[in-house]
């Protein structure tokens, strides 16, 4: 778990620097998708354990105790970013959840599936644009 928590805790410290939200070719957005890739990496790699570790008897201690708080960390430093751009109104649970989510069925299909794997740069790019990009505020003609 810990993987988890400190690739969750490097990109909140790298969304909070502001870095993440500039333009999409820039060394910083660049910047930006490698520690979201060490957040994919982290889920893809343990999906298997962490189902494991969750649905056990003692999957709710866990949770509440480990991997809550990481979550926490990960939805506070998106909130605390939010000033940092213009940008539509969002909770930063919902862009925590995108990220989590669609790693840990990165991580399904990795397990399940017979599928090439996963590009981590490649894939942290994509969801860190679908974020960043597709919450950006827009005028109405870009609507």
């Amino acid at each position: 778990m810990r993987p988890l928590a400190e690739a969750l805790h490097g990109w909140v410290e790298f969304v909070q620097s502001g870095a993440a939200l500039v333009s999409r070719a820039t060394p910083e957005r660049e910047q930006g998708a490698v520690a979201l890739g060490r957040v994919v990496e982290a889920l893809v790699v343990n999906a298997p354990l962490l189902g494991v570790v969750l649905f056990s008897e003692h999957g709710a201690d866990f949770y509440r105790d480990h991997l809550r708080p990481a979550i926490d960390e990960f939805v506070s430093g998106i909130e605390a970013a939010k000033q940092l751009w213009d940008h539509r109104e969002f909770g930063g649970q919902l862009p925590a959840n995108v990220v989590l989510g669609t790693a840990l069925f990165a991580g399904l299909r990795q397990s399940f599936e017979e599928s090439p794997p996963v590009d981590y740069a490649a894939f942290a790019d994509e969801l860190q644009g679908l974020i960043f990009d597709g919450l950006r505020l827009r005028g109405p003609a870009e609507d």
